[in-house]
């Protein structure tokens, strides 16, 4: 384990320990997809403050997702499609394509945190793919979620309560005055907001009750998406069209303090929604999600009154903006106890960018390449149970709310050996998949200081890969591998040979393939699938 200075790890107080490289490479393995090496360095550097400053920075939005194989779309090849029509021979080509490019946001997303909160986000307001069908509607919801990723979880769910994607996920398109559909009000108040309550009586959740799920679907009137699989709208919308908004009275339990709503036209959806952000619990309910997401998912009591308590408290004072709770939380003593790390099973989508990163796996020698490369890894992260826009259930995925296994069910005997197996080839010297993608294990050491010491190299490397330090004797089997029977000043000399002379392809190639049976065995240590 990591020697944390840990002693008054309690709360949310600020951590006052040493800034080590444990603590900086702990920051980074919970915030972004797998730091590689200069990162940790940086943020070592850097020290806690400003690191923490780096990773919530406002940062350019990415270029759009482009048609990269598709010849029969109305957009060439190599050109965005996002503002296009959709010929119905492109539906699939552009969903493939937006989710390439979606890995490789996250892959490019260096030292921010933005694309792990941007899958935050995604998990919290879950909609799927099957259901809403267009990538243009699906880019512009993922969009949404980006720019807002560290920003105002109120006006964020006001944002997507009317956004095209999510009218037509729970059926806001088909809730009119005559005939109102509950679907988007019970989830908002259910999974979005403020959570149910224990139950106190029948249709009373302590939070809301059933007649606020009534009541707040015919609030939620008159409001449809505009522009689905159109072969001659461009870009998708949403309108409100007061013909189909409830104009009657409505009235709210004594939840929500008996409220009465008139008549509020296209705004009675945002004023809904400031009277459901009134209730403090709604911070404690997101506040509790947020520490599932970068912390751990046990919350006893403890936890609760030291962490959960200031963070919601500091969310309400911070009229709901997410950044100054999550700083919060990052500088904090709690979050450096030494307990928890390496507390978090890697999720899918996390276990396999941060294997592409941290190894600098080369995605294609072009844009068109790297697209298609992409997409196989996309189909792979499906086989393990976790894909962009494909989540289980409205919900979001079990891992992140499931009693009691939470993050332990990633691990099952339908994942485990393909998670394994993925990163085993990617270290092998014929790569994983048809684009025989591999790791560039000699590009990796190459910047390690000392790397012709085998104890260095094997620690370097483990701090990489893993979050928490390896006891003495797996370093040993690991040394092992790398020089099977032999004394450390056998690396030392041949990686010297090695760099005196890397034209030698007899020399590299027997370096490089001592590195990728190390790097093969670190990867198949079970703590390679911890963070």
């Amino acid at each position: 384990m990591y020697s944390f200075n840990n002693e008054a790890s309690t709360g949310l107080e600020p951590y006052v320990g040493d800034w080590t490289v444990e603590q900086a490479t702990h920051l980074l393995k919970r915030c972004t997809f797998g730091p590689v090496l200069s990162e940790i360095d940086q943020a070592l550097a850097m020290g806690m403050e400003a690191s923490i400053g780096a990773l919530l920075a406002s940062k350019a939005l990415p270029d759009p997702p482009i048609n990269y194989n598709d010849g029969r779309d109305v957009v060439a090849i190599g050109e965005t499609w996002i503002n296009h029509p959709v010929p119905r021979s492109s539906r699939v080509p552009r969903r493939r394509s937006l989710l390439a490019w979606t890995i490789l946001q996250q892959l490019q997303d260096g030292f921010s945190i933005r694309e792990k909160m941007t899958l935050f986000w995604h998990n919290h307001f879950s909609i799927e793919q099957g259901i809403v069908n267009d990538a243009r509607f699906l880019y512009q919801y993922q969009d949404l979620l980006r720019q807002n990723a560290l920003g105002n979880f109120r006006e964020l769910t006001k944002a997507v309560t009317v956004n095209p994607a999510m009218l037509r996920y729970l059926d806001g398109r088909r809730n009119i005055k005559n005939k109102p559909n509950e679907n988007y009000g019970r989830e908002l108040l259910e999974l979005f907001t403020i959570g149910k309550g224990p139950l106190a009586a029948p249709g009373d959740y302590t939070n809301y009750t059933e007649d606020d799920v009534l009541e707040m679907a015919r609030i939620l009137t008159g409001w449809r998406d505009y522009g689905y699989n159109s072969d001659s709208i461009a870009a998708p919308t949403s309108e409100f069209v007061p013909a189909r908004h409830d104009t009657n009275t409505k009235t709210l339990s004594h939840r929500f303090d008996s409220a009465h709503f008139e008549d509020g036209g296209m705004q009675e959806y945002a004023q809904l929604i400031n009277l459901i952000f009134s209730k403090d619990e709604v911070a404690y309910f997101i506040s509790r999600k947020l520490y599932r997401w970068l912390v751990n998912y046990d919350i006893p009591t403890s936890v609760e009154d030291s962490v959960i308590r200031p963070m919601a408290e500091l969310l309400i004072e911070s009229d709901y903006e997410i950044k100054p709770v999550l700083r919060a939380l990052l500088c904090s003593a709690h979050f450096y106890s030494a307990d928890l790390c390496g507390a978090i099973i890697k999720n899918p989508i996390e276990y396999t960018v941060a294997l592409l990163r941290q190894g600098q796996v080369v995605m294609g020698n072009n844009e068109i390449d790297t697209y298609k490369a992409l997409w196989k890894v996309y189909q792979f992260m499906d086989s393990t149970q976790m894909a962009y826009f494909k989540p289980p259930s409205v919900a979001g995925w079990p891992a992140f709310y499931q009693e009691p296994v939470y993050y332990q069910s990633w691990i099952n005997t339908a994942t485990l050996a393909p998670r394994v197996d993925f990163g085993v080839e990617l270290s092998s010297s014929r790569g994983w998949g048809n684009f025989r993608l591999k790791m560039d294990v000699l590009g990796i050491v190459s910047s390690i200081p000392l790397v012709g010491d085998p104890n260095v190299l094997i620690d370097k490397l483990s701090l990489l890969f893993y979050a928490q330090s390896l006891a003495d004797n797996q370093k040993a089997f690991l040394k092992e591998v790398l020089i099977p029977g032999l004394p450390d000043f056998e690396w030392t000399v041949e990686y010297g040979k090695y760099l005196g002379d890397p034209t030698d392809r007899n020399l590299a190639e027997s370096v490089e393939q001592r590195l990728r049976n190390l790097f093969q065995a670190l990867i198949r240590l079970p703590e390679t699938q911890l963070s």
